[in-house]
């Protein structure tokens, strides 16, 4: 289900329009659904290795990492490459090469069509660092480097709101948190009365009104950012919890599984069909031509490339 509500925020910005572009609306709340969920995910998956074999295999997580994401992304690269090369695109070599090294994040400047894999090269150091934190610091140590993430990353923001790892780090620990605070925050009978309660509705408003803040920039973007990722946080351990629930139940229809197992190939693909804000949309990135053409690189790149090395990660899993 994570997967199925990311997808889904995934395609919001080709829906828009250089009049009303959804990208501003839910562009940064999607990143920030992103970030939690990828957070929570890895860690529970990492925790549960552990407790199932006694350990950690760091080898076997970074081999099933790379073969999750680098042979689409880089295959996604080579042909903005080759566009760029035959002049179709304008791309500086610098975001080519920034995008390949996983340091995107940091290239200032750069071009439409590989910026948004900012969030990607966040998501690979966030694979690089945390894992060995957990492994070397065992979980409740790693939990307090995971919580002092937050008031750091709230601090860098309100200096630098446009940086790269650290500014989104809180996200992600958010995530992290909640994958090691599970069997506790179950067993919390008042906690989980408020979680099954209708209060619970307070969360999902907070967040879009925390988002109105992370909008108007300044202080509030730092102080609204951090309050959206905590909420985040709680809106995912409901849903996850009772997924039995009509709200999480709409996660599971046939569209978001679809859009869900195809989320990692419309996410690279995206952006080339999106309608341009900056520059005169062509006829590539009017609705619904733009969402036509990326769905259907995304299906090409899940079956010729996703789904053979997804086969070949199979055979890396813990025993």
């Amino acid at each position: 289900m994570e997967s199925h509500l990311a997808g889904s925020i995934y395609v919001l910005p080709l829906l828009g329009s250089g009049r009303f572009p959804l990208r501003f609306m839910f562009g940064n709340l999607g990143v920030r659904i992103f970030f939690v969920i990828s957070g929570f995910l890895i860690t529970t998956l990492l925790l549960s290795e552990r407790e199932k074999n006694g350990h950690v295999s760091l080898k076997k997580f970074y081999v099933r990492r790379a073969l999750r994401i680098l042979p689409a992304s880089y295959a996604f690269l080579s042909i903005m490459c080759l566009v760029s090369a035959l002049g179709v695109l304008a791309i500086p070599h610098g975001s080519l090469i920034s995008s390949f090294l996983y340091f995107r994040d940091y290239y200032p400047g750069g071009d439409w069509y590989t910026g948004h894999l900012w969030s990607l090269c966040v998501e690979e150091q966030f694979y690089l660092i945390w894992p060995i934190i957990l492994v070397l610091f065992g979980q409740r140590r790693a939990m307090i480097v995971a919580l002092c993430t937050l008031p750091v990353s709230d601090l860098v923001r309100s200096f630098h709101p446009n940086g790269g790892f650290e500014t989104n780090m809180d996200a992600l620990a958010c995530g992290c948190l909640l994958a090691c605070l599970w069997g506790q925050l179950g067993q919390t009978d008042r906690w989980q009365r408020f979680l099954r309660s209708p209060l619970f509705w307070v969360v999902p408003i907070a967040i879009l009104a925390a988002n109105k803040l992370i909008v108007a920039g300044g202080v509030w973007l730092a102080v609204g950012t951090g309050v959206a990722n905590v909420l985040i946080a709680i809106s995912i351990e409901r849903f996850v919890r009772y997924h039995r629930s009509h709200a999480a139940r709409l996660l599971n229809v046939r569209v978001a599984l679809i859009i869900g197992t195809l989320s990692y190939s419309l996410y690279l693909w995206q952006e080339p069909f999106e309608v341009l804000t900056t520059v005169r949309p062509g006829h590539l990135q009017i609705f619904p031509i733009n969402v036509l053409l990326a769905s259907i690189l995304a299906v090409i790149s899940y079956i010729l490339i996703e789904r053979p090395f997804l086969r070949l990660r199979g055979r890396w899993k813990s025993a």
